[in-house]
């Protein structure tokens, strides 16, 4: 599976400061591209690169898709529902 191009984009709403978005999604008129040298990459974005996933890189990915969930969710529900979000099964 290709990467998924993504860019990172300043959230102080994040305890990182930042949260990574698919790059497409970026809109100039009401996002700031975080400053530094990672902030575009391709994410290799995989079933398997989501269950190794810490619970705020989970959360970062369904927030960027708009997701609705509980923060209090575990992470193994988390990593399913981000599974779910990212990749659609036919």
């Amino acid at each position: 599976m290709p990467g998924l191009p993504t860019v990172e984009i300043v959230n102080e709403a994040s305890p990182s400061g930042f949260t990574r978005i698919n790059e497409a999604d970026f809109d100039t008129s009401t996002m700031t591209l975080r400053e530094g040298e990672d902030a575009t990459s391709t994410m290799n974005l995989t079933r398997e690169a989501i269950d190794a996933m810490e619970k705020e890189e989970v959360r970062e990915i369904l927030d960027a898709h708009g997701a609705e969930y509980d923060a209090r969710t575990g992470i193994e529900k988390l990593r399913e529902l981000a599974k779910q979000v990212v990749f659609v099964d036919l």
